[in-house]
């Protein structure tokens, strides 16, 4: 195990671009697109400089009753897309079982491209347990996820999907939607539900029961479970995010842990256990040092040899706590939403080395 100190500096300072902000998602290298109330902004990381960003079709225009907020707001790998799962109401005008009155709250799906054109529904679903969940494909023609009811994403197919029986069900359920047309897919591939977490940089996701240290995994390209592991007996362990495009960083009882897609394992050599917070497209790494929760690293990490090389040490930023970063394409900075609702955004400097590998 070796730890390379390359340099012990500061970041540039952190800067709240926005607040009263429920989520965000980076538009391109320099913008952030944000959800604050029922509306939606983009503002320059650099500059601060904030306008609105509308899409071209709300579901007003569909007849839905706009609920107000956002359940996701997604950008697509290449930066063409959005995906904005929107809070809506089904209007009184619609009939629904009797008892079902609750069941008029809904979400929206609705696909645009970047600058809001060509905005167009896709998909119905409604929050529940921990969801919802989705993402795109890496290619990316696709938006896969759950929840997505089999009915036209209307008032009217909604309202129809209501009064259908449950065990009639018009075969199975589409768990994609093609981005370009909007035409709902079903793929072959596991169950998206809780603890659904895409890599960043593969169509490799993770699922399962991480609750109880059972972990699974899928792919957007291949059928059903790809592998499956379990924490043994008398051992702990905890779920520390994609780290390759084929594994993930578990702890187990406190000591750093391989997991790949196909259940195999790795003990890597690593001198201390990552908490990762980011991890970046040049293939870098912002993490702490479990036990030391005030300062973080933008580091980065042989998985195989155990090196790490340490590029610059700052403060963990105020209201980030044990939240994740997410990084901005081309790695110049990353940003969270702090608890407040603050739009915090941490500058990094030039990227480092090529894309993740």
């Amino acid at each position: 195990m070796l730890l390379l100190i390359a340099a012990i500096v500061g970041t540039g300072p952190p800067s709240t671009l926005a607040e009263g902000v429920h989520m965000a998602a980076a538009l391109d290298p320099e913008t952030i697109l944000f959800g604050k109330g029922p509306d939606l902004f983009i503002v320059d990381a650099g500059t601060g400089l904030t306008v609105p960003w509308v899409p071209s079709w709300s579901p007003a225009d569909g007849g839905w009753e706009e609920d107000g907020g956002f359940y996701s707001i997604l950008v697509s790998p290449d930066g063409a897309r959005v995906f904005l799962a929107v809070s809506v109401y089904l209007p009184e005008v619609f009939e629904v079982p009797e008892g079902a009155d609750a069941m008029r709250s809904a979400f929206l799906g609705i696909i645009a491209g970047s600058d809001g054109s060509g905005a167009m529904p896709v998909l119905v679903g409604m929050a529940v347990g921990g969801g919802p969940f989705y993402a795109f494909t890496s290619d990316p023609q696709l938006l896969a996820g759950s929840p997505m009811f089999d009915c036209e994403p209307s008032p009217v197919g909604y309202s129809e999907l209501l009064f259908r029986p449950f065990e009639n069900g018009n075969g199975a359920s589409p768990n994609a939607v093609d981005a370009v047309t909007g035409e709902p897919v079903v793929l072959d591939i596991a169950g998206i539900g809780d603890c659904f977490r895409k890599c960043p940089y593969s169509d490799f996701f993770s699922i399962g029961n991480n609750c109880y240290g059972e972990y699974e995994f899928g792919s957007f390209d291949e059928p059903g479970v790809t592998g499956t592991w379990r924490t043994p007996a008398g051992h702990d362990s905890d779920f520390r995010g994609w780290v390759l495009p084929d594994a993930v960083l578990l702890g187990l009882d406190g000591t750093p842990l391989l997991l790949s897609v196909d259940g195999s394992t790795v003990s890597p050599a690593l001198p201390f256990l990552p908490d990762v917070r980011a991890w970046l497209p040049d293939g870098s790494y912002i993490l702490a040092i479990d036990g030391k929760p005030g300062s973080l690293h933008h580091a980065l990490v042989d998985w195989e040899s155990g090196e790490v090389e340490i590029m610059s040490t700052f403060e963990t930023p105020s209201g980030l706590d044990r939240g994740r970063l997410s990084p901005m394409p081309g790695s110049a900075g990353v940003f969270f939403v702090s608890q407040d609702g603050e739009l915090i955004y941490l500058p990094l400097g030039q990227p480092h080395g090529g894309p993740a590998s």
